[in-house]
């Protein structure tokens, strides 16, 4: 009877241990995936209240800075307007007017500006899907 109250006591405590074991890595394994989805990087703010500086390559629009650092024509590097490299056509026949358009132009410019948002200090070019040319 002793033995049993033993056996039964140690497997409590070994099965309290790994239960709290298990707690605390799967809490930490969740706090380390909320900070790499929920928070967003920290952007500075210019005058005009836009955030500025590199895009995150696979985090999606909601981390964007309102500026994105990129490289326009002739080397300048400044910083174009998120929502300029977005098409906001509210229908697929505007997208593919869009595209036709950039098809028969050869590109589309938009804005290149200093972190303050108003000052132009080139031009970045979005070219047609599928020619390679990627600026």
């Amino acid at each position: 009877m002793k033995k049993s109250l033993i056996f039964i006591g140690l497997v409590g405590i070994i099965s309290i241990s790994i239960g709290l074991y298990l707690s605390f890595s799967n809490t930490q394994h969740s706090d380390e995936h909320s900070d790499l989805t929920d928070e967003s990087p920290d952007y500075p703010i210019n005058e005009q209240g836009q955030t500025y500086g590199k895009a995150p390559y696979s985090e999606g629009p909601v981390k964007e800075p309102d500026l994105i650092m990129a490289e326009g024509e002739d080397g300048v590097i400044g910083y174009v307007r998120a929502i300029d490299l977005d098409n906001n056509n509210s229908t697929p026949n505007q997208s593919i007017e869009d595209q036709k358009e950039i098809e028969r132009e050869g590109y589309r410019s938009i804005p290149l500006f200093e972190y303050d948002g108003k000052t132009v200090v080139g031009e970045f070019r979005i070219y047609p899907s599928g020619t390679g040319l990627i600026q």
